[in-house]
Order: C-alpha cells, then structure tokens, then sequence
C-alpha cells in the first residue's frame, strides 16, 4: 500500500512537471514569434507579419471571453487590464470615426495591443511561479544572444538592424553600434529577477545572470534604460543588509576607477551626448517637452477623441499620413513620449488607466518571491516619459507577466495576514 502510493505521488509529480514543461514551452513560442524570433532577417517579413496577426487575433478571440466572464480567480488588475484591452478595441472604430481609417488598417496598425490579453491567459491558468521565472531568465539570455550573432555579423546582421543601415554606414556616434532587435525590455525584466534571487539567497548564479544583463543594458546604449534600471536597483539593494555593503563596494571600486571608466568608449560617447543635449535645452526648449505640449493641446481634433483617443495612425491612411507629416515637419515622434501617446492614441481614459496600473503595482505591498515584478513596474513607471515602451511587443508581455504575478502576490499576502489574525 505505501509502495502504490508513493507510485501514485510520483506519477502525480511527474504529470504536473510534463505541465509546466508544455506551459514553459508554449510561453516561450508565443513569445519567439511575436518577438519575430528577435527580429531574425532571414524569415519573409509579410508571412511573419500574417503569422502575428493570427496569433494576437487569435489571443484576442480567446482571452476576450475570459476578461469579460471569467471570475474564477482573483487578481486585483483584471479590471484594469480589461479596460486597456476593450479601449484597444474601441480605438480601431475611434481612428475610423475622428480620422476616416478604413477598420482593416485600423486592425493592422492595432493587432500587437491585443496581446494585452496574454494576462487573461496568465490569470485563468494560473501559471506558477516557477515557469515565470524560467520564462523570464530563457528570454533574456536569448535577447544577449541575438544581440551577439547579430552584432559579430555587422554590417550584414542575421538579427535585427542597426542605426545608420539606411545611409549605408555603421553609426556608432554613441560610442557603438546601436542594435535594434526585438526583446529590450525583457532584458530588463531578467535583470531586475536575478537581482532580486541573489539578494535573497538565491546563489552566485543569479549574482553572474545578473552582471550578464546589466552588461547587455549597457550595450544597448540607450541612456534611459542604463539610468532607471541602474537607479532602481541599487535603491533596492540600498534597503538589503547586503546591499549596503554591495553599494559601498560599487562606489570604492567605481571611484578608483573613474578616469578608466570615462574613457570606456561607450561610456564616453554616452556622456558627451548627454552634455551637448544639456548645452542645446539651454538655449531652446527640451524637444521631449515641445513634443509633450503639441500631443497633449494640439494633435487631438475634438473633445471626444480627447476622452477616447484617436486610434492608431497608419501611414497608408489619411490620419498616418497627417502623422507622418507631423513627423517630417515638426520632428515630434509619439515614440518618444509614451504618457503623450497614451492621451493621443487612447485618450485621458487610457491614460489614467495605464498610470493606475504603474502606480499600483510600483506602491503594493508583495512577497520577496514577487519583487522583480514591482521592480520592474517601477522602471516602467518611469521609462515611459522618455519613450513608448508600454506599447512594444516586449513591454506589453512584460507588463502582464508582472500585473499578473503582483495580483497573485496580493493575495498571497492577504490570507497569510489573515492567517496571523
């Protein structure tokens, strides 16, 4: 009798590994092709473009169900990501109404926003921590890389491209190449989980993981990214015991060594870039600002695309070519201002919707487990000013696995409260 039911625990345990495993395994496909494989240059780019359209129809079809009916379990975030999901909808028929849009450009310009509804997916079958976990870590050790193979095959790069490809140059004006490949942003988000594993015993490991995203943080000389996800770790280190000591390691080592560092080509151009931008808001007004000022007061045309948004501009339509203009002109990009495209594209609703999901989840109280996740809503919190990260592939997925993961903890947190009463 005992042998038959350690049999049965064991066959038991074997199925919900097989589980998680084909879970992993679907997150991580899901993902890859949405990603483009990391904007991989040899796949036809119509059929991968057909491929993602079937696939966000297809969550869309699937999780548009659950969001609206399915209470089976709670998530404090359910009715947020639920109004960003049917505002996404409403924005094809507003780009249509306000702009003329014919609907299937509209659905053509929208379809990456639909996968918002990977949420539902992630709260109705409770995908466990674990696989999260290993979802996050696979993705971003893949992201490094394609950045590998793509930056070794310059100037004919099997992943993603570069800036300056168009001139027929390498521009490496900040101190290198600067790669654009899908999957930033999950980077960031595997930098902010091996942080926090090795802050709270998880092993050297996560400590060797962590550096290895913090480097390709860098190689991506982005400035944004280097300073918020630098800041923010190191302000959560500040509260460890260990990270004190860490912090004070940092700086002895970091002062010692400032001549070398500012002399690291990437570092160098970086700053230098950094201070003629200071020189140039000095005699004008910052461009962010001025692009902030003309979505904000000017772009919307009437008091209900103000509320509902606009839509997305598609450049083969009248509104994307209105747009484009904008952009030829006046040199103002919605990419470069996320809360103004939010008000432009979704309206104030979507704007109040999108800070309500950032603040929450940067002020919730978590388990430890979970705090890669707050982390990183942090950063996203204030990553958006300077750029539109929440509306990328690789934001949006983000951006669910952490809502998902912090209304779970909420709850986990709530009943071991009550439990202590």
């Amino acid at each position: 009798m005992i042998y038959l039911a350690i049999l049965k625990n064991k066959v038991r345990q074997n199925k919900i590994l097989y589980i998680q495993n084909l879970t992993l395994c679907i997150c991580l496909a899901i993902t890859l092709i949405l990603y483009n494989f990391f904007s991989f240059r040899y796949i036809n780019v119509d059929i991968m473009k057909l491929i993602n359209m079937v696939i966000s129809l297809g969550l869309l079809l699937i999780t548009l169900p659950l969001s609206i009916s399915s209470r089976k379990y709670y998530n404090k975030y359910t009715n947020f990501i639920r109004g960003v999901l049917f505002l996404t909808i409403l924005s094809i028929f507003s780009s249509w109404m306000f702009w003329e849009q014919s609907i299937v450009l509209g659905f053509r310009v929208t379809y990456v926003s639909f996968c918002i509804g990977f949420f539902f997916l992630l709260v109705y079958y409770q995908i466990p921590l674990s696989v999260i976990e290993k979802y996050v870590i696979i993705v971003g050790i893949a992201y490094c890389l394609a950045w590998l193979l793509g930056f070794v095959t310059l100037p004919n790069s099997i992943f993603g491209s570069f800036r300056g490809e168009d001139e027929g140059v390498i521009n490496d004006s900040r101190g290198l190449v600067r790669m654009m490949i899908t999957g930033k942003t999950s980077v960031v988000l595997a930098y902010f989980l091996s942080l926090t594993k090795f802050s709270y015993g998880g092993g050297k490991k996560f400590l060797v993981l962590g550096g290895l995203f913090f480097t390709f943080i860098v190689l991506m000389v982005t400035r944004q990214i280097i300073i918020f996800s630098f800041l923010i770790s190191m302000l959560f280190l500040f509260r460890n015991n260990k990270g004190r000591y860490i912090i004070v390691l940092i700086v002895l080592i970091g002062y010692s060594l400032i001549d070398r560092i500012n002399k690291l080509p990437v570092l160098k151009a970086l700053t230098e870039l950094t201070e003629s931008q200071i020189i140039d808001n000095r005699t004008e007004e910052n461009v962010r600002i001025k692009e902030y000022k003309y979505f904000f007061t000017d772009y919307s045309q009437n008091t209900l695309s103000k509320i509902i948004g606009n839509g997305y501009p598609h450049l083969e339509s009248k509104f994307g070519k209105r747009y484009k203009k904008i952009q030829k002109d006046k040199r103002y990009f919605l990419s470069d201002v996320g809360y103004a495209r939010m008000y432009a594209d979704l309206g104030l609703v979507g704007l109040l919707l999108y800070l309500a999901i950032f603040i929450k989840t940067s002020l919730t109280k978590c388990d430890k487990n979970y705090m890669f996740a707050r982390l990183f809503m942090i950063y996203m919190l204030f990553a958006n000013i300077g750029a539109d990260w929440y509306a990328k592939i690789d934001g949006i997925l983000a951006i669910c696995v952490c809502t998902y993961l912090l209304g779970r903890s909420n709850k986990n947190v709530l009943l071991k409260s009550l439990k202590l009463k």
